[in-house]
Order: structure tokens, then C-alpha cells, then sequence
């Protein structure tokens, strides 16, 4: 079980990262600001991902 909490963890703050980093720059192009763009679409992200990587 342990085991399969710590890979849901992983595995959701990875794609979480790059899959808001990735549809954010779509949405938005590269302003100056990308970041903190990106910093808030990921944290609404990751708990979302981490919960659907977990029971999937």
C-alpha cells in the first residue's frame, strides 16, 4: 500500500506539473508572467491528479 501511495504521489505531481505547464502556455503564450501563471494552475491541478492517479 505504501508503495502505491508514494507512485500515485509521484506520478501525479509529474504529469500535473508539465500537463499545466503545457495546456497554460496554449492558453496564454510565454508573457513574462508565465510562471506564476503556471504555479497557480498546477497547484489546482495536483490535488485533482493525485487523487484520480490514486484510485485509477
Amino acid at each position: 500500500m505504501k508503495h502505491r501511495v508514494v507512485f500515485a504521489v509521484l506520478m501525479s505531481f509529474t504529469l500535473s506539473l508539465f500537463m499545466s505547464a503545457w495546456i497554460t502556455y496554449m492558453n496564454i503564450g510565454l508573457p513574462s508572467d508565465f510562471v506564476s501563471f503556471w504555479m497557480h494552475a498546477w497547484v489546482l491541478a495536483w490535488p485533482a491528479a493525485g487523487i484520480i492517479s490514486f484510485i485509477a
